[in-house]
């Protein structure tokens, strides 16, 4: 048992030095630096993607690099604070959120849907909706139609069917745990990173449903904290065992979604309305892509490996998708090999009793003062004094085992 322990101090100490060792700028609310070193990305590649995006309806187009842009590009009269509707991208924005309110003690994943809501939050008998899991919801799990009514299909965790419908259950959850919706966002995520031209709205789609409308540059501010494993200049804002349990396979039907991210890479994957077929979802960019992908082709593309994020904003390129199109394929056929492999390149550190631990957010490694950062005057983590810190603890570990 002592041995187990030891090594899991190990794991946690390693994680930490692996965070440290990515330096990244994080814009202030006035002031986003800007990247113009061309040795350190092919500028005519960036230059080939924006003439191609440029002739597919988009309106926003940003490139950024360990936190500095590198590209950003509007049309159609947009500027930096014209916001819109970002769809099924927002499902990403509160799979984060859930994180949070799970380190607030105010839920686990285990928790039924019920228990928060009450019965007769869908249109499935008691028996079956009372064993639905806020997991369920968050991996596309629940078994009900997606359709109004939510009506049972099948028991839950028996197939993947992606489902709006049973995703906006999730803000009726929020709103019952927190007493405003966007009130926690707003404090959790929107003032922490700042996200300040986002706020939840109603589409019309569905009554009482609500999306998140945000600019492409509040869109690229939640990209970063995602590539920053859930830290903001020094803040942590979602716990790293989290974002990593969220951004892995959550189940066998498609491995290409986790809990409200999609992941590239993978053995296999199922679009939504679709069936699943082998391979990665998007060949043409890296594997360890992870993506927010929402109607009429919004996306955030978050690439560990290269220190990336990219974001689109406008209509639909071509065909209208509930998620990911062609389009993902052609952008990343011009954009890829524009940027070369980070030093520190992606990694998974969570085992399967960890996974299992964080499901029930309980004895999880707790890295959170040991992934805390303090940042430099320009805005880049400060890192040496970390891995002196690491270094000595290692070795005391490694004296004490």
């Amino acid at each position: 048992q002592q041995l187990i322990m030891m090594l899991k101090f190990l794991l946690a100490l390693s994680i930490a030095w692996l965070v440290a060792s990515k330096s990244y700028y994080y814009p202030t609310a006035d002031t986003w630096a800007t990247s113009t070193d061309t040795s350190l990305f092919d500028d005519q590649k960036i230059q080939d993607t924006i003439d191609f995006v440029g002739q597919k309806n988009t309106t926003a187009f940003i490139i950024v690099h360990k936190g500095k842009i590198v590209e950003e590009t509007y049309w159609s009269d947009w500027t930096q604070e014209t916001n819109y509707p970002i769809y099924s991208s927002s499902k990403s924005v509160t799979a984060v959120l859930i994180g949070i309110a799970i380190e607030d003690g105010l839920l686990t994943l285990d928790d039924t849907v019920s228990s928060i809501l009450g019965d007769g939050w869908s249109g499935a008998d008691i028996d079956k909706e009372s064993v639905i899991t806020i997991s369920d919801l968050m991996t596309m799990q629940s078994g009900l139609s997606d359709s109004v009514g939510l009506k049972y299909l099948n028991d839950a965790q028996t197939k993947w069917n992606y489902n709006t419908k049973a995703y906006y259950v999730l803000g009726d959850v929020i709103e019952t745990l927190t007493g405003s919706h966007d009130n926690y966002t707003k404090t959790k995520i929107r003032d922490v990173i700042g996200m300040d031209h986002s706020y939840w709205d109603e589409i019309g789609i569905l009554k009482g449903t609500k999306t998140l409308i945000a600019s492409a540059r509040d869109m690229a501010r939640f990209g970063l904290l995602v590539l920053s494993d859930g830290v903001w200049d020094g803040t942590r804002v979602v716990s790293s065992d989290y974002l990593t349990l969220a951004t892995t396979s959550s189940q066998s039907f498609n491995p290409s979604y986790g809990y409200l991210f999609w992941l590239n890479g993978k053995e296999s994957y199922m679009l939504p309305k679709s069936v699943s077929k082998p391979g990665s979802f998007i060949p043409e960019a890296p594997d360890d892509m992870i993506a927010c992908l929402g109607y009429e082709d919004k996306k955030i593309y978050i690439v560990p490996s290269l220190d990336l994020v990219v974001v689109r904003h406008g209509d639909s390129a071509d065909e209208s998708a509930l998620a990911g199109s062609n389009f993902d394929g052609d952008i990343w056929s011009h954009l890829g090999g524009a940027f070369p492999i980070a030093e520190t390149t992606s990694y998974d550190y969570n085992t399967e009793e960890e996974e299992e631990s964080i499901i029930d957010t309980s004895n999880n490694i707790d890295v959170t003062s040991a992934s805390s950062y303090e940042s430099s005057e320009d805005g880049d983590i400060e890192d040496s004094g970390m891995r002196f810190c690491v270094g000595i603890a290692i070795v005391c570990a490694l004296i004490q085992l």
